[in-house]
This record gives structure tokens, sequence and C-alpha cells, in this order.
């Protein structure tokens, strides 16, 4: 028979990645480090979690619930005090208050989300930790834990509404490529969305010359909350430039000359038809420029000076 805990949380985290495949902390790792929940008011649901030991000695692990809010505008979350159990937490029970994993262990959590009836429909959000038991000898701050972020959604009339209010380059010119592109979508609905979008890049001639798209981490964009959704566009591989060699390779590596202009579009759930911004950057490649300058050069001289030469054997007079 399941259990339903009243969370105590006893280690404060300041943040937890969203976008990792795994979370690993020490000898512990905890799989998959998000999941999306879909539940009607009412109805259950059930998720599993695998947790592995991969220290050489047992361990025992507990289980904490916190809710969180975003934080910031990357992703960040903020976690609720654990005495805040109000709402998901109280809708979410798990199979096992804690797990003993011998070392190379691998074990299953099973989490049940049963939703009343009177629940509102729209996003609710809450992490569940796993930590080691605290000894006498040991920081309660220095306590490892790793947590699994859920994103549950009670199906029902949830407002979706998605604004992009910015889209912008690091910069107006760039000496090569990679150029780095900044998307900030605002949510200013009751769900949390994931926004699909396309960046489409034009050259002065019109020509599309690369599509690729505007949110590749798949970022989770809370209620009324924004996020800055990072992409770029490269050809070939990026590496530090440690002088003029290695940056007329990078150069040519990822080759691009004059002004460009990009657009980035999004449509689908949130947002109402397209929704289409653009920015105007250019890329000068002045190592490249310069190793073609001095060709250049170097060719114009050495044709007048075979042309003079020729025209010098031409003219010169014949020995008798």
């Amino acid at each position: 028979m399941r259990t339903f805990f009243k969370y105590q949380a006893t280690v404060v985290l300041s943040a937890l990645s969203l976008f990792m495949p795994f979370l690993p902390a020490k000898a512990l790792v905890v799989q998959p480090a998000i999941q999306d929940v879909q539940v009607d008011p009412g109805k259950g649901e059930t998720k599993f979690i695998r947790a592995t030991n991969d220290d050489i000695t047992t361990q025992t692990y507990f289980v904490t619930i916190q809710k969180f809010v975003p934080k910031g505008d990357s992703g960040q979350q903020d976690f609720l005090p654990a005495s805040d159990t109000t709402g998901l937490p109280e809708w979410t029970y798990v199979d096992q208050p804690e797990i003993t994993l011998k070392p190379g262990e691998s074990a299953n959590l099973q989490v049940s989300f049963r939703v009343p009836p009177s629940a509102p429909p729209g996003g609710y959000y809450e992490a569940l930790f796993l930590s080691k038991r605290q000894t006498a000898t040991e920081p309660l701050a220095m306590l490892p834990r790793l947590g699994v972020l859920f994103f549950v959604r009670v199906n029902g009339q949830a407002e979706e509404r998605l604004a992009v209010t910015q889209f912008s380059v690091d910069a107006n010119s760039y000496w090569s490529l990679p150029v780095g592109f900044r998307t900030t979508v605002a949510n200013e609905g009751m769900i949390h969305e994931q926004p699909e979008g396309m960046v489409t890049v034009r050259n002065f001639f019109g020509a599309t010359v690369a599509k690729f798209p505007a949110n590749p981490d798949g970022n989770r964009i809370l209620p009324q909350s924004s996020h800055i959704l990072l992409s770029a566009w490269s050809k070939g591989a990026v590496f530090p430039v440690t002088g003029y060699w290695s940056g007329l390779k990078q150069e040519l590596n990822n080759f691009a000359i004059g002004p460009y202009v990009a657009f980035v579009t999004f449509n689908g759930p949130g947002f109402s038809g397209d929704v289409v911004k653009e920015v105007r950057f250019a890329v000068w490649p002045w190592r490249t420029m310069t190793a073609v300058g001095v060709l250049i050069i170097a060719l114009v001289v050495l044709f007048f000076l075979l042309k003079k030469l020729i025209i010098k054997r031409a003219t010169a007079s014949p020995k008798t």
C-alpha cells in the first residue's frame, strides 16, 4: 500500500538544471531528470524514477518533495519551503519513504498523482529529492541530494499565451561564425510551454543560407515568467583563437561575409498565429580578407614584374 508523506526538507538547493539528461552527485544517479505529467481532474497518473548507487558502499536515501517557481530568465528554479505542502505535494504519493541500495544496485521509485475533481486546470510544479541520511560527523549543508523535476498539467480550459518580447544577436558585427542569437519568450498563460520556433538567416541577395531551431534545448517556460532561448549559427568546429593563423583557420571553417538578416518564427500552442521577429548583423572575416588582399597584391606585383621582363626581353637589341 502506498504511503503519503508530509515531506520535510533538510537541505536547500539553489538551482537545478532543467535540461540535463541525468543529475550526478557523488555516487548517486537519478533518471530521468524531468518528468512531464498530464492528468484529468479526479483522475490519477503514475511515473517511475530510477536511482542507481555507484558508490562502493551501501547507501540509504530518503525522499523529500518541494514545490518550485521560476527564478530569473534562464530556467532557474526557486524552491519553496518544505512546509508548503498545499496543492501538488498533497496529491503526490510515493511507494517508499526511503531506499537502501547496495553498490551498483538500482531501484525504481513509483510516484503517483491523484488529482482531486475540484483541482483548477493549469500547471503545477515540484521536485522530488533523494538525500542521504545525516550522520553525526556530516555537516547538514554538505549532504548531497538529487532531484527530479515534475511538470504536471491538470487538463481543462487553461489559458495558453506566449509572446516573443526580444530577438537579438550578441553583437552587430563579427569576425567569423558562430553568431549567437537570444530569443526572449514570455509565458503569460496558466500552463508551462515548450515553444518550437525556427531561425532563418538570409544573405545580402535574399538567399537562405541557414535554418536551425530557436529552442534547441527544448526549454520549458513556466507561467508568468520569461525565458531567454539561446541558439547559434555555425558551419564547422569552433575552437579558441590563439593567434592570426588559428583565427584564419576558424574563419575558413566558419566562413561567412557581408550583411545578413535573421528571422525567428514561432507558431503552435500559446501563439496567436505566426510570430516573426528579425535582426540584422554583419560578418567581416578580417584575417581572410587580409590574406586575400595580400595574395592579390602579390599577384599584381608578380604580373607587372613578368610583364616588364617580357617587354624588356622583347625590346632588347640582338647581339651582333
